[in-house]
């Protein structure tokens, strides 16, 4: 499980590069978590404690799958690789590949948390 964050800077303006792009440059993974990470709390749940300074506006969310860091066309260095295209023709053939390839590379994606850091 990657704990991921990335700078929030305000609202892009109509007509600037930065209100068509579609990536955020700032984004990165903050720290990457293993099972041996989990401790399991008094009603059983697994929790991961991680402390973060926040200095600016930023946001964290979390991303996590049942796949390794470098899995054969599917993750490099822990990064999610696009699935190739399935070209079936028959459709009820081509569903039930797509669907045991995506029950092989599961993966989930938290909401963000925002964070507003106030000038003092």
């Amino acid at each position: 499980m990657d704990l991921i964050s990335g700078e929030v800077t305000g609202k892009a303006e109509p007509g600037t590069p930065s209100y068509n792009k579609a990536t955020n440059d700032t984004t990165k993974v903050v720290k990457r978590f293993a099972s041996k990470d989990w401790k399991t709390d008094c009603d059983g749940f697994h929790a991961i404690t991680y402390k973060v300074k926040a200095e600016k506006d930023q946001y964290f969310r979390l991303r996590g799958t049942i796949l390794g860091e470098n899995v054969s066309g599917e993750t490099m260095d822990g990064e999610p690789l696009i699935d190739k295209k399935t070209e079936i023709e028959d459709n009820e053939t081509r569903f039930s590949e797509i669907n045991n390839r995506d029950y092989k590379d599961l993966w989930f994606y938290s909401n963000p948390i925002f964070v507003i850091v106030e000038d003092k």
